[in-house]
Order: C-alpha cells, then sequence, then structure tokens
C-alpha cells in the first residue's frame, strides 16, 4: 500500500466483540403452571451455578411484590403462592452471580 499523500483518507472498519456472556442465558428455566392461579413452580437447572441465586418478583408498574435468596445449586425446585395477587402479569427476575434472566408469569383465575 502507497503511503497516504496529503488529502488522502484510509477508512477501516474493526470489529469487536466486547459484550459479556450471560451465564444464565444457558439455564432452563420452567414455570408452571402459567397462567397460575394459587402457585406456581420454578424448576431451574443450571450445570455451571457459581453463586446464589436472587429470585424477585416485580408487578408491571416496577414494584417489588417478593424477593427470596436460594443456595447455588445445579437444580432449583420452588414453589410460591399467588393465591395473594390480582390477576395480571408479572415478571421474575433471576440472578445469580453475574448471570441475569426475566421470565414472564400470568396469574388468571
Amino acid at each position: 500500500m502507497d503511503p497516504l499523500l496529503p488529502g488522502d483518507y484510509a477508512l477501516a472498519n474493526v470489529y469487536l466483540n466486547v459484550g459479556i456472556r450471560n451465564p444464565l442465558e444457558d439455564a432452563s428455566v420452567v414455570l408452571s403452571p402459567n397462567p397460575a392461579q394459587d402457585v406456581v413452580r420454578l424448576a431451574l437447572n443450571f450445570p455451571t451455578v457459581t453463586a446464589d441465586y436472587q429470585i424477585q418478583l416485580y408487578d408491571l408498574q416496577g414494584q417489588l411484590l417478593r424477593q427470596q435468596t436460594y443456595p447455588k445449586a445445579a437444580e432449583l425446585n420452588v414453589e410460591w403462592s399467588t393465591a395473594d395477587l390480582p390477576n395480571g402479569l408479572y415478571v421474575l427476575e433471576i440472578a445469580s452471580g453475574t448471570g441475569h434472566r426475566s421470565v414472564e408469569l400470568v396469574v388468571q383465575r
């Protein structure tokens, strides 16, 4: 390549992957039943877990309704009562270490 002369321009496209991989994307997450009536079961399979789980339930206005911490385990099975929740759409947030995952929950009677 010839050296650049005054007034010449060189353009180059450089692409770098600087994203952080979300380890919880590999986890199997099942909510059942969904829609729920009085109880919902969360089954989580995450073989490479490195930290405790923090599970939070939010309404669509962003208000935290519940939160619970569970010890790290490759498989987690929990049951939460939904009897006190009005019909509607909720967001269940699951976090562990650097991973984060959101799952929608519908309560319908």
